[in-house]
């Protein structure tokens, strides 16, 4: 189970109940690090994402809609269900990975002013990840 973030609870409150958030997001980034985050973290807050590693990491991306998001209510919670996704270590170690990650913008190239950590998880256990290597990931976030 992840946590929403305090940008990620504002964005998701502002797109529900606001008339000035009209955009929808197409895509969400699904990505991992070596860091742990906390409620109040922001994008810029997150360490050890295995970029620049040459290990052809890139933050998946999920589609915002019934393929990208399964939502069901387990009770008496709602929780919002990511598709299983498969990060593979390509020509390089991608390291350490102890935490996935949710934000509104897909790609790390593209974030900006604009883009929100929606939420985060743990990774157990955490995992070293060699060239080669899988990490199937299947991650959720819950309305508590």
């Amino acid at each position: 189970m992840g946590i929403f973030h305090d940008g990620g609870e504002s964005w998701i409150l502002q797109r529900a109940f606001s008339l000035e958030q009209t955009e929808p997001t197409a895509t969400f980034g699904l990505g991992l690090a070596s860091d742990t985050l906390v409620e109040s973290d922001r994008i810029s807050d997150i360490l050890g994402e295995p970029y620049g590693t040459e290990s052809g990491y890139s933050r998946a991306l999920i589609p915002a809609s019934a393929v990208g998001f399964t939502i069901t209510q387990t009770d008496p919670r709602w929780q919002a269900l990511l598709p299983a996704t498969t990060f593979t270590a390509s020509g390089n170690n991608m390291g350490t990975v102890n935490t996935w990650f949710l934000t509104n913008e897909g790609l790390s190239g593209e974030l900006g002013g604009s883009a929100e950590l929606i939420g985060s998880g743990a990774v157990t256990p955490e995992r070293t990840i060699n060239d080669g290597d899988d990490l199937a990931l299947t991650a959720y976030l819950t309305v508590r």
